[in-house]
């Protein structure tokens, strides 16, 4: 029972700790724009604004579905978001936040069928 709980609390914190690093990547593809120096061309900016507001919504949905990590749905579910999350681009240290959300969904599926 304990290596259960265990697998729950693991895939919880990664799903809590890859979710924030969505968000900060979501984020910080906002600030880009304001830190360019001249006027970005509309094609670039709205580009760079869905990929930061699907970063934030993905990072978001990984957070609160750490709570419900007990469940197969939700782990399968946090398993796609991870999956969408990397597909949007994410440079270098910016890929392991949807890396830990996939292992919170796969934790949580090993957790229940342990």
């Amino acid at each position: 029972m304990a290596e259960k709980e265990s697998a729950f609390q693991l895939a919880r914190l990664l799903a809590v700790l890859g979710g924030a690093v969505v968000i900060l990547w979501g984020i910080l593809r906002f600030t880009s724009l304001i830190e360019r120096g001249n006027v970005p061309s509309l094609d670039f900016a709205a580009t760079v604004a869905v990929y930061g507001v699907l970063g934030v919504a993905l990072g978001l949905i990984s957070v609160a579905g750490s709570k419900f990590v007990k469940n197969i749905a939700w782990s399968i579910v946090l398993i796609v978001v991870g999956v969408l999350a990397f597909s949007l681009g994410v440079g270098f240290p910016w890929y392991m936040g949807p890396v830990l959300v996939v292992l919170s969904g796969l934790a949580g599926i090993v957790g229940k069928l342990v």
